[in-house]
């Protein structure tokens, strides 16, 4: 029995080694999936990272970008707006020269009407003037043609003459 005993105890000494083995090795192959896993991880986080890195500078970039087409389009339109406020005021003097050019020629009108009403009361008076001038001629025509016909006439005088010589 004790041939036995040893026997049965080297067997399961042989079995224990045998199990240890295998569980060495299923440690070791354990120890190898999880490095394999472990170095997996590590590629499938750096990977991750990576794609993390270029969404976000392609977001950055789509930012930047459509920030600078906002930029520009803004530009833009503060350029068109500046545009059309330098017409305005363009088309500001030119309304304020046109209106003070029509003032200047109002002015300038009235002045010709007070000058125009002027001249046509000097003229008037100028030809009231000689309308009582013409009416004093005329005045002084028919006495001096009163005068002349009571004048003796030169058949008359002769006449005149000789009965004043024969007195």
């Amino acid at each position: 029995s004790s041939g036995i005993n040893a026997e049965y105890g080297e067997t399961e000494a042989a079995q224990l080694r045998r199990v240890i083995a295998d569980l060495n090795t299923q440690k070791e192959d354990m120890v190898l999936e999880a490095a394999q896993t472990q170095q997996r991880l590590k590629h499938d986080r750096e990977t991750f990272e990576e794609e993390v890195r270029y969404q976000k500078q392609s977001l950055e970039r789509s930012a930047a970008t459509s920030t600078e087409k906002k930029e520009r389009e803004l530009a833009d339109i503060e350029s068109r707006l500046r545009e059309r406020k330098s017409t305005l005021k363009s088309i500001d003097r030119a309304v304020k020269e046109k209106e003070g050019s029509l003032r200047s020629l109002h002015a300038e009108e009235e002045q010709n009407v007070r000058q125009s009403e002027a001249v046509k009361a000097s003229l008037e008076k100028q030809l009231e003037n000689r309308n009582e001038q013409i009416s004093r001629n005329e005045d002084k025509l028919r006495t001096l043609t009163a005068d002349i016909t009571e004048l003796p006439q030169p058949e008359e005088e002769v006449e005149n003459s000789r009965v004043k010589s024969n007195n």
